[in-house]
């Protein structure tokens, strides 16, 4: 029996982490790892793993679509007030404004605001995007650490004559 021949410290999921382990081609989950976050994990029987970067990379997507919505809405209504602030004077919305100067100082405040409100949406856009592709890389260097060693299911503390037959003493962290 292959469990008899192992200490007594390897618990029973150590032993199904190791034989699950070998039944899969590395190279294949990261190469799916690449196709898209978390494809690799559930390649390799890391299902929550799996779960937990293909949701964080949907989220960041998500978020990504919804700011580009608000950066596209904010840029229309820039636009609008900006052509309104230029062609004030003419029959451009001036009527509930009373003075032309009045106008123009409206539409100038108003396209100023939707200036600001486009350019935070455009830096939220970029930090969205930074962490999708953060997400992307954590997830393709993830799925390559997950080889598990012979050494890396010991106790934290081992002592013995490795295969030199030098004595040793290790620390795991």
């Amino acid at each position: 029996n292959q469990e008899a021949d192992l200490p007594s410290n390897y618990h029973k999921t150590t032993l199904e982490k190791m034989k699950y382990q070998k039944s899969f081609n590395l190279k294949t989950a990261s190469a799916l790892a690449w196709v898209f976050p978390g494809m690799g994990h559930y390649y390799s029987g890391r299902v929550g793993k799996g779960v937990l970067f293909t949701g964080l990379e949907l989220f960041s997507i998500a978020a990504i679509l919804g700011i580009s919505n608000d950066y596209n809405r904010a840029d229309k209504e820039y636009l609008i007030a900006k052509g309104n602030m230029d062609g004030a004077g003419e029959t451009t919305n001036c009527e509930n404004h009373g003075s032309l100067g009045d106008c123009y100082t409206y539409w100038k405040s108003e396209a100023q605001m939707q200036l600001e409100s486009r350019n935070t949406d455009q830096v939220s856009r970029i930090v969205a995007g930074t962490a999708a592709a953060g997400i992307w890389l954590w997830n393709i260097r993830d799925v390559k650490k997950n080889k598990l060693s012979a050494y890396s299911n010991e106790n934290k503390f081992s002592v013995g004559v490795n295969r030199y037959g030098q004595f040793e003493a290790r620390i795991r962290f």
